[in-house]
């Protein structure tokens, strides 16, 4: 989607720096809402910045979550929106449109390097997974988040590499499938059996 167009299905007015928001239950911790507060206090620090927030996925604690985010969201008339959930043609809109990803989704790992934008990954939910240079892991506590999306604005991420791909790997298997002198055998199974010496 355009920039105007976005903003406008998400019912923000554009600004100068607007962050895409999405913080969902650490699945092993029992203070997601300290967690949440803690963003939420971080971003106070921000009050020029358009919010965008996604809701939470279906674990537990993510209502809790959630009705954290709407009831900041009202108190912030025309900085802030919620949305459930925003679908794939607007969230990459998104990605396309903001400025930073911050929460710890799966997507500010694995999509937003691609748009050259920085994540704000907080506390250990995306631990251990492969990331690019442009993902800047933080502790779930508010100061460590303001530094974080400190360092997020000041950076250049244009360049960043995605090491989950270029997007181009349908063309790239297209190629290999179409350069197959004998494209039936590939439906052919073979079996050996292990159990039998």
């Amino acid at each position: 989607m355009g920039r105007a167009a976005f903003f406008d299905s998400v019912g923000l007015e554009p600004r100068d720096k607007t962050f895409v928001i999405t913080l969902h239950p650490a699945t092993l911790s029992h203070e997601n809402s300290a967690m949440g507060r803690a963003m939420l206090d971080a971003l106070d620090a921000y009050p020029q910045a358009g919010l965008i927030f996604t809701g939470s996925n279906a674990d537990p604690g993510a209502a809790e979550l959630d009705a954290m985010v709407q009831a900041y969201v009202a108190g912030r008339d025309k900085r802030a929106v919620f949305h459930a959930s925003l679908g794939s043609a607007r969230y990459f809109s998104a990605l396309e449109h903001c400025d930073l990803v911050l929460g710890n989704s799966s997507s500010g790992l694995y999509e937003a390097p691609s748009f050259g934008i920085p994540t704000v990954n907080i506390g250990d939910r995306q631990a251990r997974r492969v990331r690019a240079d442009s993902v800047i892991d933080c502790a779930p506590e508010e100061g460590a988040i303001r530094a974080a999306i400190d360092t997020a604005l000041a950076g250049n991420w244009t360049g960043t590499v995605n090491p989950y791909g270029d997007g181009q790997a349908a063309p790239r298997i297209l190629a290999h499938l179409a350069a197959l002198t004998d494209p039936a055998a590939l439906i052919r199974k073979s079996f050996e059996d292990l159990t039998h010496g």
